[in-house]
């Protein structure tokens, strides 16, 4: 048995990043919050974990345990234990974008793409040896 984590479609979001109408009169840089003000995990997190990563956008959040245990938001997320770190954390990322090429690359390789070729190579391996 094989288990296949979720992921993204790569492409997608790495060329569908037009603005949305309401958008449009916001300056630049925006800042954006997706989630809830309490300790609910939302189970979707990962899968928007990726598509942020795919378009190369930063992410930060609290350290909830199910996200410091977990090597994908390991890699992605910049862990902030208030809004003074949180401030610090973006105001960082602002002036520096060198990690938005990690980020896009780490999704690329969670990326369907890559899933189903991987999952057509052990289809090929397992024909060319049944044992």
């Amino acid at each position: 048995m094989q288990i296949f984590p979720n992921a993204v479609r790569f492409d997608w979001y790495r060329e569908n990043l037009a603005e949305p109408d309401e958008l449009i009169g916001i300056k630049h840089p925006r800042i954006g919050y997706i989630g809830s003000i309490n300790e609910k995990l939302d189970f979707d997190w990962f899968e928007k974990l990726l598509e942020y990563s795919a378009a190369g956008l930063l992410i930060v959040g609290t350290p909830l345990r199910a996200m410091t245990e977990d090597p994908a938001a390991q890699k992605l997320v910049r862990f902030v234990a208030d809004a003074a770190e949180a401030i610090d954390a973006i105001d960082k990322a602002l002036m520096d974008k060198s990690e938005d090429d990690r980020r896009r690359e780490y999704a690329r390789l969670n990326s369907w793409q890559v899933r189903s070729e991987y999952l057509f190579g052990l289809i090929q391996e397992k024909i060319a040896n049944p044992s």
